[in-house]
């Protein structure tokens, strides 16, 4: 077994601390393009949304008018989240994308419709939670169309495995493991 490296430990403990927060989230947007970049494309979906949210909310609040050439940069080079979120999608949902290049307009597995032109380019932030929602959905239903279920579908947890998809590993707490978190949290991408 190979150990790990130091780049990858650290990926580690900064998607831990994305996911979960801390008083430092800041601090990473002012890391070298060449760090940020790599950090990107490496983190879980989860951290990747948490890091995608705070550098909307990061560049919106502060503007450009009273910041240097620098930080202009630094919020510009946020179009860049669109390429992690096309090669998250891509691993997690790998047939819809077989499906995408195969026609010109396609259904996905999660119902939606996706037209391919020369001008458009999904939205692959969109398409990545509204696929996510839909499989907690589906996998919750099955669970409260038994017989032997009593309660409210809100409070069904979902499996460990769709919590692993977005990277949230670790004890099951109260907010990322129900269903209710999750449609509250991404319920904003369904169409």
């Amino acid at each position: 077994m190979e150990a790990p490296s130091l780049f990858s430990l650290c990926m580690k403990t900064v998607s831990v601390a994305i996911i979960h927060g801390c008083d430092y989230l800041h601090d990473i947007f002012d890391l070298p393009s060449y760090v940020f970049d790599n950090l990107i494309v490496n983190l879980p979906p989860l951290a990747l949304h948490n890091l995608h949210q705070l550098s909307n909310d990061d560049c919106g609040r502060r503007g450009f008018t009273a910041y240097s050439i620098d930080n202009q940069r630094k919020c510009g080079r946020y179009d860049e989240f669109d390429a992690a979120w096309n090669a998250l999608y891509k691993k997690r949902w790998p047939e819809n994308i077989k499906r995408m290049q195969t026609t010109s307009s396609v259904t996905l597995e999660h119902g939606v419709e996706i037209c391919k032109s020369v001008n458009h380019s999904p939205d692959w932030l969109q398409l990545y939670w509204e696929a996510h929602l839909q499989n907690c959905l589906d996998e919750v239903t099955e669970r409260a169309l038994l017989p032997a279920f009593d309660g409210h579908i809100s409070g069904v947890e979902v499996s460990d495995s769709i919590l692993n998809s977005i990277g949230y590993m670790g004890g099951r707490t109260h907010d990322y493991s129900r269903l209710s978190y999750h449609c509250n949290k991404f319920g904003q991408y369904a169409r």
